[in-house]
């Protein structure tokens, strides 16, 4: 596999641990939402621990809060453990195809379609990049792990060295190093 193809996946596998972080990050916050009888919840999260949290606090208290919040700190593990250990991407899809699943069966068993619309489009977006992480991960699974850090830390450095650069020509003149504007020397 070339450069070019390892530093595609790895920019596949890195968009699916952000985006299984933001699930973390959602989930928790719609569980502490939830734990402070706060009428609002952000559709982007995980729908277990939150039905977990609604069943296990109403019979049980603060167990109820207890047993989310682990449920939610497993994906968390996830994400951890799959920047070293890229198998925990299949793990977390293997959990959130789950917790997609546990979402399609309460939607048919309630019939409340309309209300999980949204987490519906949410779940689909989630588990295309898990997937894709995942997928991703089986083709560097070849490639070790020196190489790929090395490879990651390129494609950070030269998105960040792009990033760096279009924000300093909105407040520089377009110079390049002899001094020349670059439309001057385009024409």
């Amino acid at each position: 596999m070339d450069a070019s193809m390892i530093k595609k996946q790895a920019v596949k596998f890195n968009r699916a641990r952000s985006n299984l972080l933001a699930v973390v990050v959602l989930t928790a916050v719609n569980l502490l939402l939830i734990t402070f009888d706060v009428n609002f919840h952000f559709f982007f999260s995980a729908f277990v621990p939150q039905v977990v949290l609604i069943f296990l606090e109403a019979f049980f208290g603060s167990v109820g809060v207890v047993v989310a919040f682990l449920s939610v700190a497993i994906y968390l593990v996830c994400y951890a453990l799959s920047k070293r250990w890229r198998v925990f991407m299949l793990i977390a899809l293997i959990l959130f195809a789950l917790d997609a699943l546990f979402m399609f069966g309460t939607m048919l068993y309630w019939g409340e379609f309309a209300d999980f619309i949204f987490n519906v489009v949410f779940h689909i977006w989630i588990l295309f990049y898990l997937i894709t992480g995942t997928v991703a991960w089986g083709k560097l699974r070849r490639v070790t792990p020196d190489e790929l850090q090395t490879l990651q830390q390129a494609v950070t450095q030269d998105a960040q060295t792009e990033e760096l650069n279009s924000a300093l020509d909105t407040i520089t003149p377009p110079r390049t190093q002899d001094g020349v504007f670059r439309d001057d020397r385009e024409r």
